[in-house]
């Protein structure tokens, strides 16, 4: 089936909350469309284009289907998703229930973001001040965003507000820089791994 015709069945499938996304006139009432917006910028008119053109994107190319992601651990979604569930929900699970399914073993402790600021900050040796001063930019910095929004039950727009009250659309901009960084630089990679087994072994 060519690319234009499985986009006109999708716009015009009532089941799919992919209207709603794309378009505020669209929008049924019990649905939460924040939260999947916040990974392309947010609820603007530029957010739903980038959310479009990524569902676009995936159709035209023939995306593994996501059930696929979802073995092992029960959960589809962004690597961001998966640890913010794991942070909300499968941590009030019992110990009994957690020893049936090893894969729970990663669920991490929540943090309030001022604990977790004033630990990433001793952990690194950074200066608390320094580094949540707006107009800093650095990899460690955006380390800090991609922690409070991983451990802390916190969006971005509130992120953004511990960190010099920048935007949103900058959080959600470095997080992603330090995706592809980390893709790209292993060092930088395994740098991250050891402050995030740091944060999660930390007792709150």
């Amino acid at each position: 089936m060519e690319i234009n015709q499985r986009i006109q069945i999708l716009n015009g499938f009532v089941h799919s909350s992919f209207a709603g996304h794309t378009n505020t006139k669209k929008r049924d009432d019990f649905v939460h469309y924040q939260m999947v917006l916040d990974y392309f910028g947010g609820d603007t008119e530029e957010g739903r284009a980038a959310y479009r053109q990524f569902v676009y994107r995936g159709m035209n190319k023939g995306e593994t289907s996501p059930l696929e992601m979802g073995k092992g651990s029960g959960i589809i979604g962004s690597e961001n998703f998966i640890d913010r569930i794991k942070d909300l929900y499968l941590s009030r699970l019992d110990k009994s229930t957690h020893r049936e399914q090893p894969q729970l073993k990663e669920i991490r402790s929540s943090y309030s973001p001022e604990v977790l600021i004033d630990t990433f900050c001793a952990l690194t040796g950074h200066d608390r001040d320094e580094i949540c001063r707006k107009g800093r930019n650095s990899i460690e910095r955006s380390m800090l965003m991609e922690f409070l929004y991983r451990f802390c039950n916190i969006n971005q727009p509130e992120i953004g507000r511990y960190l010099g009250n920048i935007d949103y659309s900058a959080v959600s901009i470095s997080r992603k820089r330090l995706r592809l960084e980390m893709d790209k630089d292993e060092l930088l990679k395994q740098k991250f791994d050891l402050i995030l087994a740091d944060l999660s072994r930390i007792k709150i």
